[in-house]
């Protein structure tokens, strides 16, 4: 038998599926993990393995896996945890960046939500279970395993769950990492950015996709500058001045993350100096290919957001939104606010070229 588990990047989905391999060996036979987010890989190691159990684990789903497992009709898992949480786990239990503990959450959510809207899926959300014997129980209740509550009191004590048990309900320590920018001094011109630095990095890019998981309605998505790259220097982000003085190339770029499918609007909010008007500039919004564009030139010094309107249909792709100079500047400095994701109800018209 198959035992799916899906679940968020975080401590207490590791308590889950531990418990979940606890529970598939049940049988005397071993059970060992597959991580897989896609077909391919996990129909290769089911193939190899035959008949014998195994715990599928996916961390970012494939749309394709997600609608395939919801399909199939038969039990699985999804685990769920506060995206803050998730975030402080990967920061201080893997040593990633703050960007990229939020790249990995927020894909992660991206096609979760058809997942928990299934009648098949046991959803446990660390909003309202604690990881103990009850919730063991449950588990082994929903994958149709003989006597339950008995085999969930056998396991529970065993020294792989009381330890990562105890690593969920271990709080984690408030990081300053994990804080909004508010250290970045801007021109007169486009002092406006401020709102939009203050706030944390982490938040625009969870909120949204976190409560539409849970069944709310998909509302806007903000992806804070600190989660982009800084085209001259990709180890930096573009929290600050950008001098595009030079020849025309690539300014920044990011943050490569994934977005449920659909129509979208993207808005860059861009910050101009009186040196910047005339400058003409790019966007694009890119995951394996170009999904829209827009051309424009700078008016006037201020704060403007520049609209692109696209269709995902590759929510397993991250998007990139990219932003270019298209001719070689004597001066001029900008700034990145962040980008806008703003899901539409029906595909957004565009300018013909």
């Amino acid at each position: 038998m198959l035992f799916i588990a899906i679940g968020m990047p975080g401590r207490f989905s590791e308590w889950s599926e531990a418990a979940l391999v606890e529970i598939a060996q049940s049988s005397g036979h071993p059970a060992p993990r597959i991580m897989s987010d896609g077909l391919e890989q996990l129909g290769r190691e089911v193939v190899l393995r035959g008949g014998a159990p195994a715990v599928a684990i996916a961390r970012q789903p494939h749309a394709t896996f997600a609608t395939v497992v919801v399909e199939a009709g038969h039990p699985f898992m999804v685990t769920l945890e506060p995206p803050g949480r998730v975030v402080a786990a990967l920061y201080n239990d893997q040593g990633r960046s703050l960007a990229d503990a939020v790249r990995y959450t927020a894909s992660s959510l991206a096609t979760m939500a058809p997942l928990t809207r299934s009648p098949h899926a046991l959803v446990v959300s660390l909003d309202s279970v604690k990881p103990n014997v009850a919730l063991i129980a449950r588990i082994a209740e929903h994958f149709e395993v003989a006597e339950p509550m008995a085999l969930a009191g056998r396991i529970a004590d065993s020294d792989t769950l009381r330890s990562l048990a105890d690593r969920v309900e271990a709080p984690d320590a408030p990081s300053a990492s994990l804080l909004a920018l508010d250290d970045t001094t801007f021109p007169p011109e486009f002092a406006a950015l401020r709102d939009w630095y203050a706030r944390p990095v982490g938040d625009g890019a969870l909120h949204s996709m976190w409560r539409y998981v849970l069944g709310e309605e998909l509302a806007e998505v903000f992806w804070h500058p600190a989660l982009f790259c800084l085209g001259s220097d990709p180890a930096r982000p573009p929290t600050g001045i950008i001098d595009v003085t030079g020849s025309g190339r690539c300014l920044t770029f990011g943050p490569y993350v994934r977005l449920p499918a659909g129509a979208w609007s993207c808005s860059l909010i861009l910050g101009c100096a009186k040196s910047a008007i005339g400058l003409r500039l790019l966007v694009e919004v890119f995951a394996g290919s170009v999904l829209g564009s827009a051309r424009f030139g700078i008016p006037e010094a201020g704060v403007f957001e520049i609209d692109v309107a696209f269709v995902n249909s590759a929510p397993d792709v991250p998007l990139e939104v990219r932003l270019f100079t298209t001719q070689p500047a004597f001066e001029g400095e900008i700034a990145i606010g962040g980008v806008r994701m703003v899901p539409l109800k029906v595909p957004r018209l565009t300018s013909s070229p």
